[in-house]
């Protein structure tokens, strides 16, 4: 999905839910993002994976852009708090 497609989702389901709700249902579309693309780009290298979440990572600043109630590097911020080698990779 593109930043401009997440961007809609994300104000719809702010319409529908609450905030924190909006934010964990972007979030959970950019993990399955990352299965995804590990999955079609036959990754099997740590270069790999890091290529994609700094790819994920650029979408997710430019949806901060396009909905400023989201924190930018907030998806990077997350990978790093659920991997905490990833800090000094992204």
């Amino acid at each position: 999905m593109k930043a401009t497609e997440y961007a809609m989702k994300f104000k719809k389901d702010m319409s529908d839910s609450e905030f924190e709700n909006a934010v964990k249902e972007t979030l959970f579309g950019f993990l399955s993002e990352v299965d995804e693309l590990t999955k079609q780009r036959n990754s099997k290298t740590d270069a790999t994976f890091i290529a994609i979440i700094k790819e994920l990572s650029n979408k997710w600043n430019a949806l901060s852009n396009l909905v400023p109630e989201i924190n930018r590097d907030g998806f990077k911020l997350f990978m790093i708090n659920e991997m905490p080698e990833l800090k000094e990779l992204l």
